[in-house]
């Protein structure tokens, strides 16, 4: 049993060690910038300033976080259930909001927690980005709908269906066709590329396992290439591995050549 309470310590050890490496620091004329090998989900590195204060250290994200959550959507506003969740995670790291920046002040024998508290926040805050992605999922989607109809494509929506595993998996739209399998259509929307790496993971998912139940069908992920940053190129390899059509919303018409066989 020492053996192994042993063996886990070096592993923590190394853990720590390796870390250690993983952040950078660099010289502010006033302050330390830190550069933490932890992302906010559009994969921006979580960066932290430490300044010294009245013979005491401020630690600040430098509004990195709430910036990031504005730009991404997230709505604030007061009474809001993003709001709410915010003030719980603020409370629970013991942080303020100083001119939108996420703040700690502290002793130097308690910077170290206080880098630590503020990090956390940054991460778990920033998370927030998650609870806004299904709306703008579900206007897309919406979207699709409408233009199907404008092309008299007819289909069955939100069609769910057992995996391998028995898992169900909910399939936006089915397209039957009279000679050929049906279509089996996903559609998928981003606005960043942590956020894209998610969805593309979850439609591979899907697709692998619809093929193992021997269902015949062929997958089509249907991607909106509208949003103004390139959020998919770095994944079209993987969903084109598993995917039998790749179709983005730019280039649509292409994929109705398809619809109308």
């Amino acid at each position: 049993m020492l053996g192994q309470v042993e063996r886990c310590r070096q592993i923590v050890t190394k853990y720590i060690r390796d870390l250690h490496e993983d952040f950078q620091t660099q010289s502010l004329e006033d302050a330390c910038l830190i550069i933490t090998p932890y992302l906010l989900p559009n994969d921006d590195a979580i960066e932290v300033v430490v300044k010294p204060k009245n013979g005491r250290y401020e630690i600040s994200d430098m509004g990195t976080t709430i910036g990031f959550l504005y730009l991404s959507g997230v709505d604030l506003r007061q009474h809001s259930k993003q709001e709410a969740h915010f003030q719980a995670q603020v409370a629970r790291f013991g942080v303020k909001i100083l001119q939108g920046e996420l703040v700690i002040e502290a002793p130097e024998s308690e910077i170290i927690d206080a880098l630590r508290r503020i990090i956390e926040a940054s991460k778990s805050i920033s998370y927030l980005v998650y609870t806004t992605r299904t709306r703008p999922g579900a206007d897309f989607r919406r979207v699709v709908a409408e233009w199907f109809e404008e092309n008299h494509v007819e289909t069955q929506s939100s069609v769910q269906l057992p995996g391998v595993s028995g898992k169900l998996f909910t399939i936006d739209f089915v397209r039957e066709r009279r000679e050929a399998p049906p279509l089996y259509i996903k559609t998928l929307h981003s606005e960043t590329r942590g956020w894209a790496k998610s969805v593309v993971y979850e439609a591979v998912v899907h697709w692998v396992e619809l093929k193992e139940t021997k269902r015949r069908f062929e997958s089509v992920s249907f991607l909106d290439d509208s949003v103004e940053e390139d959020v998919w190129s770095e994944h079209i390899p993987l969903l084109k591995a598993h995917s039998d059509r790749l179709a983005f919303w730019e280039t649509k018409e292409e994929l109705l050549e398809t619809l109308i066989e």
